[in-house]
């Protein structure tokens, strides 16, 4: 019998892999490295844009949208101006 063809015959513990010692310490550290994003940046206010950008260099703009009957105006901070428009744009009636 071929040992790869036999997967259904072993134990649940042969078949799960443990990390142990260097190996653990590689599954770590390949975690650490998927993050997405640098925790100094913000992501865009667009729902669209999956950029990040530094807090100094983000464009402020006020979103003006209507909350129920009341019209309301929030202060958000996107990564240009086009994520501003584009978001103004998505929230009009």
């Amino acid at each position: 019998m071929n040992p790869m063809l036999d997967y259904c015959f072993t134990s649940a513990p042969q078949q799960t892999i443990t990390h142990t010692g260097i190996k653990k310490l590689l599954w770590i550290i390949k975690k650490t490295l998927q993050q997405k994003g640098d925790p100094d940046l913000i992501p865009c206010a667009y729902g669209l844009c999956d950029r990040q950008v530094s807090p100094d260099k983000a464009y402020t703009a006020e979103l003006i949208y209507m909350h129920g009957t009341m019209m309301r105006k929030k202060k958000r901070k996107y990564c240009s101006e086009i994520c501003a428009e584009k978001d103004q744009m998505a929230h009009e009636l």
